[in-house]
């Protein structure tokens, strides 16, 4: 396919432009992005247009998908794809936002995931910065979620 997998920065983070997820994805292509994965921690695939399962069929190509606890979200034709919106309420009518302050997608687990994944399907004119941060070796527990380590959580 072409593509082209550019750097952000000199320390995170890649832009992948030229590649349709919604299309089967080859081995040499899989073992390229999971090595700008490996190099770069974070990857942006631009122009995307996903359904549910396509999306699932993209993450699948880092790994086994680290299944939700919380089902509140949790799309019904695809239960492992959890949706966040800036467009649900409370009964009182205030907006409620998932993740709205500072977390980490399931660092308190043993041996978290190695990755959260994120498909925007609107996005705001402004704001909805999403920082990334590192765990590749938890001291708490020697786990490795490094790209490429044997973890498959």
């Amino acid at each position: 396919m072409n593509y082209a997998i550019a750097a952000l920065s000199d320390h995170t983070g890649a832009e992948i432009r030229g590649i349709d997820l919604s299309r089967p994805v080859d081995e040499a292509d899989r073992a390229a992005f999971y090595r700008a994965f490996i190099d770069h921690s974070v990857l942006g695939f631009r122009d995307q247009h996903l359904t549910p399962r396509q999306l699932l069929t993209a993450v699948e190509m880092f790994g086994a998908v680290f299944l939700q606890h919380n089902s509140r979200f949790a799309l019904p034709e695809c239960p492992e794809i959890h949706y966040i919106s800036n467009q649900d309420f409370y009964p009182d009518g205030k907006r409620y936002i998932p993740g709205e302050g500072y977390h980490t997608d399931h660092s308190n687990a043993a041996c978290p995931p190695k990755a959260t994944v994120l498909h925007a399907v609107r996005l705001p004119d402004k704001g909805g910065d999403t920082p990334s941060t590192s765990i590749c070796i938890s001291p708490m527990t020697g786990c490795r979620t490094k790209p490429g380590a044997a973890s498959t959580a």
